[in-house]
């Protein structure tokens, strides 16, 4: 099939895309880059029955909120569907290229048909087509982003991340930081596996650094990530480790010998630090002087019998 570079914005004018005025749900979010779109493209409007629609293999996010679409669903209910969903013929079947969170707060209305644009697409322009909606909903998060710019290019349909970011009408600089999630290390993408928008790709530059940093306390950098499960603040990850590190490593001082009077007072500390031993007067109406001369006496007796003069 024959295809030119377009912009949406161009389809738009051409009346090839009805303008759909207001964002609504999960329309595009100011995409201006350009994509391969037929020549021949064709697509008509149609009431379509919800038990023919199944969801997008490409679709990149794999959790919908749940009290999100409960919203969607009392907008819907209440104002009606004011943008069709988007769908192309795939057998005898339709296959979702926009829409999936509209789809399915129509189902939890017990609609049976929704408004649809049915839509002729091949397999690669239907996957660019459904990650580039999904990149302009705000509420995918770095992760699920991530992900897409990933298979964008795994897949052909991107040459380069600068191409990749054209194409989601991102910055380069975006790109590569949400597919350098994926590249930490494996503990850490686990937990994102498990909980996608555990953290954003600011937080994941920061992990990267300290990994790089302090190679040997992988542990203690994975032991921060999981902290933002209970609550723990992205920003304050550097901070963490690097105080659990000085502790760590910081050394034990000596214990100080404390000399009481009969009544428990302290008068004397004294510390003994390898060959060196500190003694502090606590009691301000002892003499220094005296201590010092009685001090001297005993060390004195002590230099005496081990044969070692003191002067």
């Amino acid at each position: 099939m024959a295809s030119k570079q377009i912009k949406v914005s161009g389809l738009i004018a051409a009346g090839t895309i009805k303008d759909p005025g207001p964002i609504q749900d999960d329309d595009i979010v100011g995409i201006v880059a350009t994509m391969d779109v037929p020549t021949n493209e064709s697509k008509h409007y149609v009431d379509l029955p919800l038990d023919l629609i199944d969801d997008s293999p490409y679709q990149p996010r794999s959790v919908y909120r749940g009290e999100s679409i409960d919203d969607l669903g009392h907008t819907l209910a209440s104002a009606g569907q004011k943008e069709p969903i988007q769908v192309r013929p795939v057998g005898t079947r339709y296959e979702l290229i926009a829409g999936h969170r509209r789809l399915r707060a129509a189902r939890n209305l017990g609609w049976t048909k929704i408004k649809a644009y049915v839509i002729y697409m091949n397999d690669q322009e239907a996957e660019l087509a459904t990650l580039v909606h999904n990149e302009g909903r705000e509420d995918l998060c770095d992760y699920e982003r991530g992900k897409a710019f990933s298979r964008a290019l795994s897949r052909g349909l991107a040459k380069n991340q600068s191409d990749c970011a054209a194409k989601f009408a991102t910055s380069q600089a975006v790109v590569s930081k949400c597919i350098g999630m994926s590249k930490l290390p494996q503990p850490i993408v686990q937990m994102l596996e498990s909980k996608h928008d555990l953290f954003g790709y600011n937080c994941s530059e920061t992990i990267h650094k300290l990994v790089a940093e302090y190679p040997d306390r992988l542990e203690l950098i994975t032991e921060a990530v999981a902290r933002l499960n209970s609550g723990a603040d992205q920003n304050g990850i550097r901070s963490w480790v690097e105080q659990m590190i000085g502790i760590g490593s910081r050394k034990k001082g000596p214990t100080p010998l404390v000399i009481t009077d009969d009544s428990g007072k302290q008068i004397f500390s004294a510390v003994l630090d390898g060959r060196v031993l500190t003694v502090k007067i606590s009691d301000p109406t002892i003499d220094a002087n005296m201590v010092q001369k009685r001090v001297s006496e005993k060390l004195s007796e002590i230099s005496k019998s081990s044969n070692v003069e003191i002067e």
